[in-house]
């Protein structure tokens, strides 16, 4: 699952508070942003060498678990997300 870092429309009804960072963060993070969980896109490895997808730097685990965190209580997360998230978090518990 890749999840989209946007700063646009911090006042907009439809920015999603449920993470948000702000400025230095992440060393890729610059100015305050928030995570657009309605724009999900599911991906294999294979997709992630696609242009499409520019890799800006790791995130630290610590702002991985609140994006995942995030990913279970947003209400811009669809269903379809939701329940594939939540499979792949109990397949991965369970492997551990």
């Amino acid at each position: 699952m890749l999840v989209y870092l946007t700063s646009a429309n911090m006042n907009n009804r439809w920015c999603d508070k449920t993470t948000i960072f702000n400025n230095g963060d992440e060393a890729f993070i610059d100015k305050k942003c928030w995570i657009k969980y309605q724009s999900i896109i599911i991906a294999n490895k294979q997709d992630l060498v696609s242009p499409q997808f520019i890799f800006v730097g790791k995130i630290s685990s610590s702002n991985l678990e609140r994006i995942q965190k995030g990913i279970t209580v947003s209400k811009f997360v669809s269903a379809a997300d939701l329940e594939l998230f939540i499979e792949w978090h109990h397949d991965s518990l369970l492997n551990q």
